[in-house]
């Protein structure tokens, strides 16, 4: 079964979607095939997702296809991969932010994630749309100083070019929880 797996996705479905050109490519296949994959074979999804981060047609979709499975530290570690292999376009980070993915991490590689994403060009912008989303969904799963800490450090790091009400208000969802206390200040 593994190998038969392992055959479908290495040269039908890569095969596909690299003779497709980009701008038509739909990666929803490949995503429901690693989801129900996961339950019975993680391992064998765990090293497709591995083999995805450096394939030259599947890498530029690489943090898509980790949202299908969930993100855990081994999914941190290879999303870090992910962005010093720099494959997939910062923008494509955005998808962390949907469904509560990052909601069960700890807040030690939460804050490793984000601290990572923000120091891509553009990458503050997103690594803020996760955070925010973190804190109105799943504050608990971080300390308070552990969003304090991250929360500090993106507004550090962040430019007051082009912003819209949407950027404000995560902003102001950042600063009521973070620039609080001693650190906030």
């Amino acid at each position: 079964y593994s190998e038969k797996c392992r055959y479908i996705m290495r040269y039908s479905i890569v095969a596909q979607l690299g003779a497709t050109p980009r701008d038509k490519q739909n990666v929803q296949l490949f995503r429901g095939f690693l989801n129900a994959l996961s339950i019975s074979e993680p391992e064998l999804v765990s090293g497709l997702l591995d083999d995805s981060v450096e394939s030259e047609v599947l890498a530029p979709w690489y943090p898509v296809f980790q949202t299908s499975v969930g993100v855990d530290t081994i999914g941190v570690d290879r999303l870090i991969r992910s962005l010093d292999v720099r494959k997939a376009g910062i923008g494509i980070y955005r998808s962390l932010m949907m469904g509560g993915l990052t909601n069960q991490l700890s807040g030690a590689d939460f804050n490793r994630l984000l601290t990572r994403i923000a120091a891509e060009s553009e990458g503050v912008d997103i690594a803020i749309e996760i955070l925010s989303m973190r804190i109105s969904f799943a504050p608990g799963q971080s300390s308070t100083s552990e969003l304090v800490d991250i929360g500090c450090e993106l507004m550090r790091r962040l430019t007051f070019a082009r912003r819209n009400a949407v950027d404000d208000y995560r902003l102001g969802i950042i600063a009521k929880h973070c620039l609080v206390g001693e650190e906030g200040t």
